[in-house]
């Protein structure tokens, strides 16, 4: 049994989704110890080191702290600190727990917040909790101390609320010595808040250790009172915490039932249990997809891999179930015929596919539509424009390959194609243009054709070094070879490239640069990852089609950043996983618009205007990839 099936943690989600909030979340320190915040024995060791730093604890006063620190005895501690430092403790604290300590992400934080609960319960100084609150939820969090007796009478009138029980650094509050936790002892409005919400609600307790009696005295009191009758408690624990007579203490006489995780240095599984109740939540109020942004996506993919999986595999499934219900295999739109480059995206995808989601897939009819479109010089001829076009060849050129082992027909065919692509360079002899013997060498289309040779091991080196020379020295990555825009598919196709490179031993600094160039392109906040259109003219004349004539080629964006980022997560981890992120977060945007299964980018699919089919073949092989990728990582 997974952790994130376990029964109390379920029940938790089933109260999460339900309509009338019964759930309050209580937060102890371990939450925040990601956010680099200490423990609460980790703290008391700083303030005594501090001590001693500024001559406030002679050596026999920290020699006594450690004592107790060591015993646990951390409320003496405590005393002894305030009694020597006096009002420097509280300057110390307020320095270490201001809001301006807080880093930029707020990891669990920023999950925790998006649940719908009744409130928050913290005995944590931080501003996390209401900092995080107000970034997502974009209003601010009630927040409240214990010696607040008046407003405690109220606070569940405002939902959700924050009680921060051992102060707030905010307001300069902290209880650390015996004598302030004996003020929470004697304030009774606390007392018998405490007693109602935990009469209420289910308390849910995260990086929190129960051993506070202000929080087991009401919940004993009311175990009592109802005879072990009353409402059920969970806390999520590492494993190791409590000796068995400790959790059967809190289990009996507490009514808070423990479970356990692997203990980590940065209690990951305690993150993915809130992940996973945020995406449940989501979805059972109807959400196709929690968490779209970038950061969250980052974050699912890199450490919650489990998790995010079966939501990328019923997108890709979708796909699949939309793509072969169509009448024809494959042209550019549902009611279009066949087209080769069409054809040939269809056998990448559903071969993806078919390897990591077990999808049936037949490729020989394909196959032999694919071949119907070459003509005797081996060229793959573009239906719409009646004349060869470098992607179109190529991009056959390279799904052929993918078969061609073992098959005479194919590897001639591919033999042939790879001969075309040799004889027609462009004229400035830095790549391919969309044409044979184009003028100028645009990027994509480069690309492509790199790859088609390289899998046929017909790799053109010289070729190579001029087109990486042209794009290191413009140092951007635009549609044509050498100049200066940047577009986001042309560095996603690089990068798709460059890996396969790699992997045939090619491989230098210049190639190095090349890789860093194309993801700093790509990281660009302002970078957008939805499709692009990219616009050329006609050179030579083909079937009614004159010389000169602008059209154009539309790419789909993000499915390319996402092959292009997969091999690199591991060589520039910061910009590849959030490239990644972003991208995945745009197809999953695009498959909830699309609403039938396919993915729609709704500045190109314009109402009354029929979808895209490539851009769901793309959508397709690029999750199939990921899911591949994001299965063998979380499997580690």
């Amino acid at each position: 049994m997974t952790l994130i099936a376990h029964p109390d943690l379920v029940e938790v989600q089933r109260e999460l989704c339900s309509a009338n909030k019964p759930v309050v979340f209580f937060v102890g320190a371990g939450l925040s110890k990601g956010l680099g915040y200490p423990l609460w024995h980790e703290l008391l060791r700083e303030l005594i080191h501090y001590g001693s730093q500024v001559e406030r604890l002679t050596d026999k006063d920290v020699q006594e702290a450690e004592e107790l620190v060591g015993r646990g005895d951390y409320l003496t501690c405590g005393s002894l600190l305030r009694d020597h430092l006096q009002s420097r403790v509280e300057a110390r604290l307020w320095e270490r727990f201001s809001p301006d300590t807080l880093p930029q992400v707020l990891g669990p934080y920023e999950k925790l917040v998006r649940l719908p609960c009744a409130g928050f319960v913290t005995t944590n100084y931080d501003a996390a909790l209401e900092t995080a609150y107000s970034k997502i939820q974009k209003k601010p969090l009630m927040t409240f101390l214990s010696k607040d007796e008046r407003a405690l009478g109220a606070i569940t009138q405002s939902t959700p609320f924050l009680l921060k029980l051992h102060g707030d650094a905010t307001r300069r509050s902290f209880v650390l010595s015996s004598s302030d936790y004996e003020e929470l002892l004697q304030n009774a409005s606390l007392q018998r808040f405490l007693y109602s919400i935990f009469f209420s609600y289910k308390i849910v307790f995260l990086g929190y250790g129960l051993s506070d009696n202000d929080i087991l005295i009401p919940l004993k009191q009311l175990t009592r009172d109802f005879y072990g009758g009353s409402r059920r408690h969970v806390a999520i624990v590492p494993e190791g915490k409590y000796l068995k007579t400790q959790r059967d203490l809190l289990e009996n006489q507490a009514c808070v039932n423990i479970v356990s995780y692997p203990l980590s240095a940065d209690h990951h599984s305690v993150d993915s249990i809130i992940m996973n109740w945020v995406l449940a939540t989501e979805e059972a109020n109807n959400k196709e997809f929690a968490l779209n942004g970038a950061e969250n996506c980052t974050d699912l993919l890199k450490r919650h891999g489990a998790i995010i999986i079966p939501y990328l595999r019923n997108t890709a499934l979708r796909l699949y179930e939309w793509l072969v219900a169509l009448p024809n295999r494959w042209g550019p739109s549902p009611g279009s015929g066949p087209r080769a480059a069409n054809i040939a995206e269809g056998l990448l995808a559903m071969s993806a596919a078919a390897r990591v989601i077990g999808i049936r897939f037949e490729h020989k009819d394909l196959l032999s539509q694919l071949l119907s479109f070459s003509d005797l010089s081996g060229s793959f001829i573009s239906k719409s424009l009646g004349t060869a076009q470098v992607q179109t060849h190529s991009l056959s050129m390279f799904a052929l390959s993918k078969y061609a082992f073992g098959n005479a027909d194919l590897m001639t065919a591919s033999h042939k194609a790879g001969d075309w692509l040799l004889r027609n360079t462009a004229a400035d002899e830095l790549g391919w243009g969309r044409f044979g013997q184009s003028s100028a060498a645009r990027s994509i289309p480069s690309c492509w054709a790199f790859a088609a040779l390289l899998s046929v091991k017909r790799f053109p080196e010289s070729t190579w070094k001029k087109f990486r020379q042209a794009l290191l020295q413009a140092k951007a990555l635009d549609y044509v070879v050498g100049e200066k825009g940047k577009s986001c598919t042309s560095a996603a196709w690089l990068l798709w490239l460059l890996s396969q490179i790699r992997s045939a031993g090619y491989w230098s600094t210049d190639e190095e640069n090349l890789m860093h160039l194309a993801l700093s392109q790509l990281s660009d906040p302002k970078m957008l990852y939805l499709d692009e259109v990219e616009r050329y003219q006609i050179e030579g004349d083909g079937a009614g089609v004159r010389h000169g004539i602008w059209v154009s080629w539309t790419h789909a964006s993000a499915p390319a950043v996402i092959l292009g980022c997969l091999p690199w997560i591991n060589e520039d981890p910061e910009r590849t996983w959030f490239s990644l992120g972003k991208a995945i977060a745009t197809v999953m945007q695009q498959a909830s618009e699309g609403g039938d299964g396919h993915l729609k980018d709704a500045t190109l699919e314009r109402e009354g205007t029929p979808p895209l089919v490539f851009q769901s073949l793309y959508g397709l092989w690029a999750l199939s990839e990921c899911i591949e990728v994001v299965t063998a990582r979380a499997s580690l």
